[in-house]
C-alpha cells in the first residue's frame, strides 16, 4: 500500500514539473485569418522611451495599418500617453512605425500595438494587437 502511495505522489509531482515547464518554456501562438505577424517592443534609454510597432499582412490581398500606444500604468490600469500610426505602402506590405517620447522615472510603461488588415474596399478584414514588455523606469 506504501509503496502505491509513494508512486502516485512521485508520479503528480513529476506531471506537476513537466506541466510547469511547458507554462514557462511554451510560448501559446494565436492563429489569424489575416495577419502574418504583429509585433510590439519598447526600449527605454537615458529618460527616452523608443517605441515599435509593426503588422503583416499573410497575404497580397490585405493591407495592414498599425497603431503603437505607449502606455503607463497608473495603479492596476493604463493610460496611452503617446500614439503613432502608420499605413503600408501596398497590399502585401508591412505597416511598421516606430516612435520616441521623453519619460519620466518612476513608473511602468509599456507599448501596445494595434494592426488592422483591410481588403480592396477597405473593409476591415482582422483586428490584432500585441503588447511589448512591460518597464519599470
Amino acid at each position: 500500500m506504501k509503496k502505491g502511495l509513494v508512486f502516485t505522489l512521485v508520479l503528480a509531482l513529476l506531471l506537476s514539473v513537466v506541466a510547469a515547464s511547458m507554462a514557462e518554456f511554451g510560448e501559446i501562438v494565436p492563429m489569424y485569418d489575416h495577419t502574418n505577424m504583429i509585433s510590439a517592443a519598447l526600449s527605454i534609454n537615458s529618460g527616452v522611451a523608443t517605441c515599435q510597432g509593426l503588422v503583416r499582412p499573410l497575404s497580397n490581398q490585405g493591407k495592414a495599418s498599425i497603431v503603437v500606444c505607449l502606455q503607463r500604468k497608473n495603479g492596476t490600469s493604463w493610460a496611452t500617453i503617446a500614439l503613432w500610426s502608420a499605413t503600408a505602402s501596398g497590399f502585401g506590405r508591412t505597416a511598421s512605425v516606430e516612435g520616441t517620447k521623453a519619460v519620466s522615472g518612476g513608473y511602468t510603461y509599456r507599448v501596445a500595438a494595434i494592426g488592422t488588415i483591410r481588403d480592396s474596399a477597405g473593409t476591415v478584414l482582422e483586428t490584432t494587437s500585441d503588447y511589448s514588455s512591460e518597464i519599470s523606469y
